[in-house]
């Protein structure tokens, strides 16, 4: 699949324009929304993975973001923890753009 981070980068701000109601949801996390849920399986397409899915676990004030990819035909996993789960899908969207990101074995694939 080629790179197409840019056109979906354009297509989020196009949206993010439109955005003018912040009393439940701001701006900055519409964006996040946006990002992880729209095009999430291009910004894996950079780090040389296939996105296969996610899942969150809520555990009274703790959530667990589990992000599965496929990379050279091999299941792999990261597992991010934030308290909520807009706080991993922060924390994932930073950790793919700052290239942090570790994937582990995906042991029950």
């Amino acid at each position: 699949m080629s790179d197409q981070t840019e056109v979906l980068r354009a297509w989020r701000a196009e949206m993010l324009e439109q955005w003018k109601d912040n009393r439940s949801i701001t701006s900055a996390e519409v964006d996040v929304l946006l990002r992880f849920f729209y095009h999430a399986y291009a910004d894996e397409v950079k780090t040389g993975a296939t996105l296969r899915g996610f899942s969150f676990r809520m555990k009274e004030d703790d959530c667990l973001l589990v992000v599965k990819v496929t990379r050279d035909g091999v299941p792999e996993v990261v597992f991010v923890s934030s308290s909520s789960p807009m706080g991993c899908m922060r924390k994932w969207l930073r950790m793919i753009d700052s290239g942090e990101i570790k994937y582990f074995p995906d042991r029950y694939a």
